[in-house]
């Protein structure tokens, strides 16, 4: 959504993006994102973003890639497409290592939403990246998987292959079928009913389980502390670009949104 010009100026001045907007210096002068990899129940991250920032500073809108359907079960201003456009991007994980995973939000969150698109900001009150059953419920959602290391020992990445490519639910389904990302639709439904906030009712927790609490507005929690910086940016690329983590010119993996950004 787009916001007015006192409200950019605010929000730069207090995330201390004023002279960092697009990451002039390189994606490695913004603090390391942290999400706690051990509180995410279902190995899936996902990040969502209102808001792009061009090298200038002013605001524009994001490419839009999903439909929000409700934030906490809550349907309003969610009606059709009353949101605006908003961008979601995500991971999931089965037995990669915590740098591994670590790298992965690195990458997305940081070097190919903020330093190469300009997006931030959560999405009704959330953080820009969570567990998944912490964010808002949403239709769809891009993903980001590991494609192997590089000389320099560092990560690459590559749009998700299963599927049609770039699509998180089919890279959970395809990573475990009983993932109750898939069994209990948390979070991704697909296509969100109207009238209602999913299928059922609220979005959907298992009983047995007990959600981690929402991390408060653009402040993602993980054992490096606490950051209050936004990070995001990337041109959109083809399913098949790779990048290295941390490295400046690194390819961004959104193609299935067939929407420019």
């Amino acid at each position: 959504m787009i916001k007015s010009a006192t409200f950019t100026l605010m929000l730069l001045a207090s995330l201390d993006l004023a002279s960092a907007v697009r990451c002039p210096n390189g994606p490695d002068v913004l603090p390391a994102t942290g999400v706690n990899f051990d509180q995410c129940q279902f190995k899936t991250v996902m990040c969502c973003w209102d808001t792009k920032v061009r090298q200038d500073g002013s605001l524009t809108k994001q490419a839009d890639n999903t439909d929000v359907c409700s934030v906490d079960g809550n349907t309003a201003g969610f009606q059709g497409k009353a949101e605006g456009p908003i961008h979601c991007h995500g991971f999931t994980w089965s037995d990669e290592s915590p740098k591994q995973i670590q790298d992965l939000l690195h990458f997305v969150n940081q070097t190919d939403h903020f330093c190469k698109r300009g997006y931030f900001h959560g999405v009704g009150g959330k953080p820009d990246c969570g567990c998944i059953e912490n964010m808002p419920l949403v239709s769809r959602s891009d993903c980001t998987q590991l494609n192997g290391q590089g000389k320099n020992g560092k990560s690459k990445f590559t749009a998700c292959k299963a599927g049609k490519g770039n699509d998180l639910k089919a890279q959970v389904q395809a990573t475990d079928p009983n993932n109750p990302v898939i069994t209990q639709k948390i979070n991704l439904v697909g296509r969100c009913p109207r009238g209602q906030a999913a299928a059922g009712g609220t979005a959907k927790t298992p009983k047995a389980v007990q959600t981690a609490p929402a991390t408060p507005p653009d402040v993602a929690v993980g054992a490096g502390g606490a950051s209050s910086q936004p990070q995001t940016v990337a041109p959109d690329a083809g399913a098949g670009a790779t990048a290295n983590a941390g490295a400046q010119g690194q390819t961004a993996p959104d193609a299935g949104a067939g929407t420019p950004a």
